[in-house]
Formats: structure tokens, sequence, C-alpha cells
């Protein structure tokens, strides 16, 4: 109850504390409010560069006007938002993982050597280890929330998209977390990637639907 408690107190103060350096940031720095965190700036980097990839082909595939070049955009959105979320879901059991593999094999190193470094550790730092890409992806999320509803006047016009982006990635960030709750972290992992495995192709379907809608807010209106 108390990890879940704080797990819980740290997820809403990441969403907060995002919300509002997006809406100071946006005051600061006005459109270019993305500028201070150079994660979003590769972001849009390599979702144009794969949406130049898509565009070419689709030109050479003889599908030429305005909804190639919005189709294109969108798949590159989708694959770099996709990318994220899959990284997110996947860090924490990964992480998790880690402690068992180290106190197998890496602490021989201790045992027979005296290496510090490779003593065993508790579950602790492990479990703080895997909840900071959640909670990253979750501020960085409110962040263009707060940013965005400030350049909009609140009315998110030709960002409409938005709501539907920031469910899916919240779901995939709050689930994340879940694994650094469990007592027996190492038991329940095949759990989590078992409901993983059911949950990722429905938030993957509206990532892509939301991409095609953001692509089109982008270059129709």
């Amino acid at each position: 109850m108390r990890k879940l408690a704080a797990v819980s107190i740290t997820l809403i103060a990441a969403s907060i504390l995002g919300l509002f350096f997006g809406v100071t940031q946006a005051q600061v720095h006005g459109i270019q409010f993305t500028a201070p965190f150079p994660a979003l700036e590769f972001a849009v980097a390599r979702a144009n560069l794969v949406a130049q990839f898509f565009f070419q082909l689709f030109k050479i595939l003889g599908f030429i006007g305005p909804w190639s070049a919005i189709l294109s955009l969108g798949l590159g959105i989708f694959l770099n938002n996709a990318l994220t979320a899959v990284i997110i879901a996947f860090s924490s059991p990964l992480i998790l993982k880690a402690k068992p593999f180290s106190d197998k094999h890496l602490a021989r190193i201790y045992y027979e050597h005296g290496i510090w470094l490779f003593k065993p550790i508790g579950w602790t730092p492990y479990r703080i280890l895997s909840l900071i890409l959640p909670i990253y992806g979750l501020a960085l999320q409110c962040y263009l929330i707060g940013g965005i509803a400030l350049m909009t006047g609140m009315k998110f016009t030709g960002a409409e998209f938005l709501p539907f982006e920031a469910i899916s990635i919240t779901i995939i960030c709050v689930f994340a977390s879940t694994p650094a709750l469990s007592e027996n972290p190492n038991r329940d992992i095949p759990k989590y990637l078992k409901t993983l495995k059911k949950l990722l192709p429905m938030i993957l379907l509206i990532m892509f639907v939301t991409a095609i809608l953001e692509a089109y807010s982008i270059l129709i209106t």
C-alpha cells in the first residue's frame, strides 16, 4: 500500500510539474516552447526523416497528392511515438530482470574478488530505476499538453488529436510503473508481459489513428 501511494503521488506530481513547466515555457518561448528539450527536437527530426522516406516511397509507387503527404507524416509521427511507447513499456521488466541476473552472475565477482561495485543489493534501487522512464514520459507528455493548452487558449484548435495521444501515453506510463509495486517482481513480470501483449496492440492502434489526425491537422488545417 505504501509503494502504491508513493508511486501514485510521484506520477501525479510529475504530471502537475510537467503541466506547470509547459505553461511557463510557452509563456517565455511562445511556439518554440519545445526548444529547451533536445529530446523533443530530436523526436521531431526523427519523425520528419521517416516521413520523407515514406513520401519518396509513395512518389515512386505513383501515390502523389495531399493524402500521400498526410500518410507519410502520420507514419513518421506514429513510428516515433510507438518507439517511445515500446521503450517505456519494456524498460521496467528489463531493469527489474537485471537483479536476478546480477545476483546470479555478477555477484561472483564480488564474492571472489571483493569488488564492491558488484555487491548484491535489494530491490529498491531497481524499482526506482524502473520508474524513471515512465515518470519522465508522463511528465514530458504533460509538458506538451501545458504548452499547447496555453498556445491555443485551452481550445486545442488544430490539436484535437492531443487528448487521444495523451490517453495512450498515460496508460503506457502508468502501466509500466506497476512492476515496481510488486512484492516479488521476478515472479510477477511474466504476468505483466502477458497483459502487455494484449494492451499494446490497442494502444498502438490509437497512436496510429492519432498520428494520422495530427498529420492532417499540421498539413491541412
